[in-house]
């Protein structure tokens, strides 16, 4: 093989390898748990509060159970969302920006 092919190939396999990884955030934990115990974001991406709640997982709300109302209005609609951002945690309505310690104390997640 020559030194071309070799450079191809290895850049291609590095970037293969480089899509499939995320680096950790710091609320991975938080996020996870939420996401197991089937808490949901409900918000939209025009939304201020919504953006900055994102943010403020700094890195982890990929894990997070989110609907984004824009794209699903049916989802939306059907659980009631008029609000946003809204957070259903153990089936109650939980509506603004919510800050991490009370995300995990209403759902009994480690922070």
């Amino acid at each position: 093989m020559n030194m071309k092919k070799l450079f191809a190939l290895l850049f291609v396999l590095g970037t293969l390898t480089a899509c499939g990884t995320r680096e950790p955030g710091q609320y991975d934990k938080l996020a996870q748990c939420l996401t197991d115990k089937d808490v949901k974001m409900y918000g939209a991406d025009t939304c201020p509060h919504c953006l900055a709640q994102k943010k403020a997982f700094m890195g982890s709300f990929d894990l997070i159970n989110y609907v984004e109302c824009r794209k699903d209005p049916q989802a939306c609609e059907a659980a009631g969302i008029t609000n946003y951002p809204t957070w259903i945690i153990n089936g109650e309505r939980h509506v603004g920006e919510t800050s991490m310690s009370e995300l995990a104390e209403l759902s009994s997640c480690e922070l």
